[in-house]
């Protein structure tokens, strides 16, 4: 029953994405929503003219959020990883 309500209040969440149209606001909030049902650290890349942008990096530890916010500056090369490529591909963007 636990689990059924925390999915309820976790859809709920996400539905509020939304409500806004500003995409650092959207993508801000989507990785702080997936924290901590869906996991521990969450990062948020965009696709902007064939390349990836880092956008958001949350971490469910207040203490380690700092470091979790220093992996934005590391976004992963979309040319150089054959499994970033595809996983991007699979959402229909590249």
């Amino acid at each position: 029953m636990q689990r059924a309500e925390a999915r309820l209040q976790l859809l709920s969440k996400v539905s509020t994405l939304g409500n806004s149209l500003d995409v650092e606001r959207v993508t801000s909030n989507l990785a702080r929503l997936s924290l901590p049902e869906l996991a521990d650290w969450c990062a948020v890349d965009l696709v902007e003219n064939g390349e990836l942008r880092r956008s958001q990096v949350a971490h469910k530890d207040p203490q380690k959020a700092a470091i979790a916010r220093e992996l934005i500056k590391y976004p992963p090369d979309l040319k150089a990883s054959d499994i970033t490529r595809r996983l991007v591909s699979l959402g229909g963007v590249v």
